[in-house]
């Protein structure tokens, strides 16, 4: 299932958001905090989670940076994601930083799958409601 995240992203490269929606949405994801754990108490299994995770994290980012919205490091952050939630499938952050990724391609059965699987696991993250106002818009 997750090996085809990527490839749904190239698909919809012509519908990522504008640079407006854009701004927004990259202001609500600034606000999902990296996981930090104590390294020395980690799994192998969990830190290689923790890295992929932040590796992900890092390339959302890498998006928005200079204002290049290059869409393979969204490609590159759902890859990375897809790996995260093999690792650790109880992980809520995964799950919401791929329905946003989701979001700004224009997929949004995607994103309303995923939102709704982050909501699942933990229903307390502010950005599940503004990514819920987000797609309100769209549907």
């Amino acid at each position: 299932m997750f090996k085809f995240l990527g490839d749904k992203i190239k698909k919809e490269k012509n519908k990522v958001l504008s640079y407006s929606e854009n701004v927004s949405v990259f202001q609500t994801i600034k606000e999902i905090k990296k996981e930090y754990s104590n390294e020395d108490k980690l799994s192998d299994k969990d830190k290689n989670f923790d890295k992929l995770y932040s590796d992900a994290f890092d390339d959302f980012n890498m998006f928005y940076e200079n204002n290049s919205f290059n869409v393979d490091f969204l490609k590159k952050a759902s890859e990375k994601l897809a790996s995260a939630i093999e690792l650790r499938p109880s992980k809520p952050k995964p799950y919401l930083l791929l329905a946003y990724i989701y979001y700004i391609i224009g997929n949004i059965s995607l994103s309303v799958k995923y939102m709704k699987i982050t909501q699942q696991l933990d229903n307390t993250l502010p950005q599940i409601v503004q990514l819920q106002d987000l797609l309100n818009k769209k549907l």
